[in-house]
């Protein structure tokens, strides 16, 4: 997996030993998101799941002492090549919030997400910024780069073992 962080970006790439179509249903089929998107140890349910432009997934995840909900609101569906989508926190009704583990934190982040194949595995490369933010909400996720990334490595490690079974 390649990481690299960059003032107000955060990069994630990982090879999957998986063809293309296989890990994109992964990124587009609702109940295989709520498997492996989230923390280690957390469990996830979709609330909504409508996978298209203008559509949007909304789901809850929950630990033993804590629980959010995410919303990813989609503005490109480009089987089997891109998703753009605005990653955010929401309370249970879906309105924007800001996430339980930070007072500052960008309402919207622009999640880009690129799938290529690379000889029978696929390529998965992910770009977060922030959206919208001001430069407190810049500067709050440009500090945490390296929290993110290891929460997505978390992620993507559960993606890879979904992936296998």
């Amino acid at each position: 997996m390649t990481d690299r962080a960059e003032t107000s970006e955060l990069l994630v790439q990982r090879v999957f030993a998986h063809p293309i179509e296989r890990v994109w249903d992964a990124w587009v089929t609702p109940a295989a998101v709520a498997t492996w998107l989230g923390p280690k140890g957390s469990t996830s349910h979709v609330i909504e799941g409508d996978i298209r432009p203008g559509g949007v997934l909304r789901m809850c995840m929950e630990t033993a002492t804590w629980s959010m909900f995410t919303l990813f609101r989609y503005r490109d569906v480009a089987r089997p090549h891109l998703l753009t989508y605005e990653h955010c926190f929401c309370d249970a009704a879906g309105n924007l919030i800001r996430p339980v583990f930070f007072e500052v934190w960008p309402l919207k982040l622009l999640t880009t997400v690129i799938f290529e194949d690379v000889g029978g595995r696929t390529r998965v490369t992910l770009r977060w910024r922030p959206l919208d933010a001001t430069p407190e909400e810049e500067r709050a996720f440009a500090e945490n780069l390296s929290s993110m990334q290891g929460g997505l490595a978390g992620s993507f490690d559960q993606l890879e073992a979904y992936l296998a079974g």
